[in-house]
């Protein structure tokens, strides 16, 4: 069992919605959630972010969590909380939002 962490800081001048949505994607599409979990921190991002956060753990409320900020506290401290959720035995594994995985079973081949 994994937990997926990932901080999210997108704003309306850096455009980063875009790459977010495409990791989620990717994480929807290759992570086992019968075996993991995925924690999102949002350190306050734009409106569009907060969108598709809101649509993604309305559709995935049982293996996906949204921990929200409304300031920035920066990536470590973001991640810290995510892992203060970690239960026994389970790997954490910090995920960025730009990073794209196309290979379904990848947490199941990083724990070996």
């Amino acid at each position: 069992m994994a937990l997926i962490a990932m901080a999210v800081h997108d704003t309306k001048e850096n455009g980063r919605t875009k790459y977010t949505k495409e990791t989620l994607d990717s994480l929807i599409n290759t992570v086992d959630y019968e075996n993991h979990r995925i924690i999102i921190v949002d350190n306050n991002s734009c409106k569009e972010t907060k969108d598709l956060l809101n649509y993604i753990q309305k559709h995935n409320d049982l293996w996906i969590t949204i921990l929200t900020f409304t300031e920035n506290v920066g990536t470590a401290k973001a991640i810290n909380q995510a892992w203060a959720h970690r239960q026994p035995g389970e790997t954490l594994i910090k995920m960025d939002n730009d990073c794209v995985i196309n290979h379904f079973g990848w947490v199941e081949d990083m724990e070996i």
